[in-house]
């Protein structure tokens, strides 16, 4: 899997720091959104491997992901800071963009392609332990103790090797701060028995076992509690708030008042939210629309806040950086395709024309052509019938002899 930002996403989140974006008091979208979108993804890597033992439980997968939204957003701030710093050289002159992106080139490849890594491998083991957790509890009657499993790692470290083997009774509290996945890119495991417990707490109850205390490294920074006891992956306690800059508290509860206005709404693949204010009259219309591009192509769409009676984008799709607008044309005329694009202009600079009509590809084609042409802010046009789609750019719309070819939608 590949961590770093695409060159586009890069050179977005550059530019509006070069052009004076407020580091302190906002948080960049991309940055946050690169960050959350991987963490979501490892969640539910982890616990979808253990669903397979019992029962989804959408409620504790709700609470995980808001806490990688927390985590992304803190950790969003601190980058952005970061890079901001550079915009000047070591003699306090402002730097040429050239010179400002090369010397970003360290601190977004720290962020993303090595500590995103890292934190993507510890969140995927940490959901995985924590839905294990959350099972053994369900089958504590014939079950009641954990034993602790070595690391599966090719160079496992020596820090958990005072726990291998170790067996301390399910309800233990020793397990609410010590884990399999408390610190980075821990590889250890664990599985539920009826074998006699050995250990209460780090205190050895066995003739001949250690204490644990001794040369076993506690729990990394923000990943001192157990997530199946917390619903959060990462705690407080990461660098990343504790050491925070100047407006982050402030900042990430700002975003955070946003964020918890979607609801998500269940899709074969990618992410599809809809905030409590996306218009009544189009919900279930745009709900269709949107879901049929995450299931088709893995998007993550937010379908937006647009009450019924504001003229604004349905949809910001996340995974290919701007808003969209949905229509859904079921008359079969030129005339009935060139005021839905019209309307849709006022709307967004992308729009999605959902074909349910049997009008000719010639007049369809026409029709684009004509609204294209006289509406200088339409960049693409995404064209769907029966299940097929194909996006068009401006320039393609407005090339000679132009005409949508049916065996272009895929």
């Amino acid at each position: 899997m590949d961590f770093c930002l695409d060159e586009s996403v890069r050179n977005a989140v550059l530019k509006r720091i070069y052009e004076k974006f407020d580091v302190r008091d906002d948080i960049d979208p991309d940055l946050f959104e690169h960050t959350r979108r991987h963490l979501d993804e490892a969640v539910e890597s982890g616990l979808g491997a253990e669903i397979r033992f019992g029962d989804p439980d959408p409620e504790f997968l709700r609470e995980l992901k808001r806490n990688n939204a927390v985590f992304a957003a803190f950790k969003a701030h601190r980058e952005q800071n970061d890079l901001a710093a550079l915009l000047t050289d070591d003699e306090g002159n402002l730097r040429s963009y050239d010179s400002f992106r090369k010397a970003s080139e360290a601190v977004i490849g720290q962020y993303n392609a090595d500590w995103l890594h890292t934190e993507y491998v510890t969140a995927v083991s940490a959901a995985r332990t924590a839905a294990r957790f959350r099972l053994y509890m369900r089958d504590a009657g014939l079950f009641p103790n954990l034993r602790w499993l070595p690391s599966s790692a090719a160079e496992p470290r020596i820090s958990h090797r005072a726990y291998y083997g170790n067996v301390r009774a399910l309800t233990d509290p020793w397990w609410r701060t010590h884990y399999p996945g408390c610190v980075w890119n821990c590889q250890c495991d664990m599985e539920n028995t009826d074998d006699p417990i050995t250990h209460i707490g780090d205190r050895p109850v066995v003739p001949g076992e250690k204490p644990t205390r001794d040369g076993a490294t506690p729990a990394s920074p923000g990943l001192d509690r157990n997530p199946a006891y917390t619903g959060s992956i990462f705690t407080d306690n990461h660098p990343y708030v504790t050491e925070a800059y100047e407006g982050a508290d402030k900042a990430v509860e700002r975003l955070m008042e946003k964020e918890d206005r979607y609801e998500t709404v269940p899709t074969e693949k990618g992410r599809l939210r809809i905030h409590e204010g996306h218009g009544k009259g189009e919900r279930e219309e745009n709900i269709r629309v949107a879901s049929y591009f995450t299931d088709k192509y893995g998007y993550h769409i937010d379908l937006l806040d647009n009450p019924d009676s504001v003229k604004s984008a349905d949809s910001f799709n996340r995974t290919l950086g701007y808003e969209e607008e949905y229509k859904v044309s079921r008359t079969p005329s030129a005339n009935s395709i060139d005021r839905l694009l019209r309307d849709a202009r006022k709307q967004a600079d992308h729009i999605v024309l959902w074909v349910e009509s049997n009008i000719s590809v010639e007049d369809l084609s026409a029709a684009l052509r004509s609204r294209v042409r006289r509406s200088e802010n339409i960049q693409t046009v995404t064209i769907v019938i029966d299940g097929k789609d194909v996006r068009l750019e401006r320039v393609d719309i407005l090339s000679e002899g132009f005409k949508i070819r049916l065996a272009d939608l895929k």
